[in-house]
């Protein structure tokens, strides 16, 4: 391995201390990462003290810190409001840039990455790879690769089915190539990065990546690598409820197709047809409210109301 390679880790945090603690001293124990670049979302659960105790002194709002830690360059940027995971990665990508890395490591703050994770996908990177994705699954979470998103047929409504997936244990070969991605550890060669742009912050959460994916795939095929092994600290629960979060999952499903569907059915039939059907379906399972929620993200999606439209939590002051 080169051991001139320079790479980043950029990662988000929004009130999760305790595990980014647990990522940061994994990734000091990662010999090849030579800096890790810190995007504070303006959480309130103390990550910034912990800050002001690694740096010695306070620490302003949007204002760049830098510092040696543990043998590698560690950076520090507080958000002055909270911009969402999309928002997050766009700045912190977009800051990371300034310097002369080869690759970015893009992560959440609740990932832990094995210790030979970076060494595994920098192995399979090439030319024509120069992205390469690691594997999520362990004994507490089964990762799937995404083989394909169906951007031609408008009458395919559900995830299910217009996503073809298969689950990453079943695998057989090191590597495979894939058409979505989560920024949960993919390394990006910065060659790329500067092809296609940052990530678009106005999806504010759901959907940023995948379109990132998307883009990227213009320029160059994406890998999963399948012996690097990245696991997730929190594993989703089942949902129980029908809020917030589901009116940006909704939305952003939407304006992903419309930008980028193959025809003008996908683009314009198909959102529709997932909305009407979601209105049904989620009525009956959840309630009126829950209908209501993909009826405004509809609205909200072929108006080009994107962004941070609804405060976490706050959907029903929205509705």
């Amino acid at each position: 391995m080169n051991n001139n390679i320079k790479v980043c880790v950029t990662t988000v945090t929004y009130n999760r201390k305790d595990y980014l603690k647990w990522l940061l001293e994994r990734l000091s124990k990662i010999e090849m990462v030579s800096a890790i670049y810190v995007f504070d979302n303006y959480g309130n659960d103390g990550t910034l003290e912990d800050f002001q105790d690694v740096f010695g002194h306070a620490l302003d709002v949007m204002t760049e810190y830098r510092v040696s830690w543990k043998s590698k360059d560690l950076f520090y940027f507080r958000n002055d409001h909270n911009s969402g995971g999309s928002g997050g990665f766009h700045d912190v990508v977009s800051l990371a840039m300034n310097y002369d890395y080869d690759y970015l490591w893009i992560m959440d703050d609740d990932v832990l990455p094995e210790i030979d994770c970076l060494d595994r996908l920098l192995s399979c990177m090439d030319d024509s790879h120069m992205v390469c994705v690691p594997n999520r699954t362990d004994d507490k979470y089964s990762d799937t690769a995404v083989l394909c998103y169906s951007l031609q047929n408008p009458i395919k409504l559900t995830p299910g089915s217009r996503i073809k997936r298969v689950p990453c244990k079943d695998i057989q070969d090191e590597m495979i190539e894939v058409q979505a991605m989560v920024f949960e550890g993919p390394l990006v060669d910065t060659r790329i990065v500067k092809k296609v742009g940052l990530p678009d912050e106005k999806y504010f959460i759901f959907f940023d990546d995948s379109d990132y994916c998307r883009r990227i795939l213009k320029y160059t095929k994406v890998r999963l690598v399948k012996s690097a092994i990245l696991h997730k600290q929190i594993i989703p629960e089942p949902q129980t409820e029908f809020g917030w979060r589901d009116y940006y999952s909704y939305r952003n499903c939407f304006v992903y197709d419309r930008k980028y569907g193959k025809n003008v059915l996908v683009r314009k039939l198909r959102p529709y047809l997932i909305r009407t059907f979601g209105m049904w379906n989620a009525r009956r399972k959840y309630g009126k409210e829950a209908h209501d929620i993909i009826k405004i993200a509809y609205i909200d999606a072929i108006n080009d109301k994107l962004g941070k439209t609804v405060e976490p939590g706050k959907m029903k002051e929205y509705l």
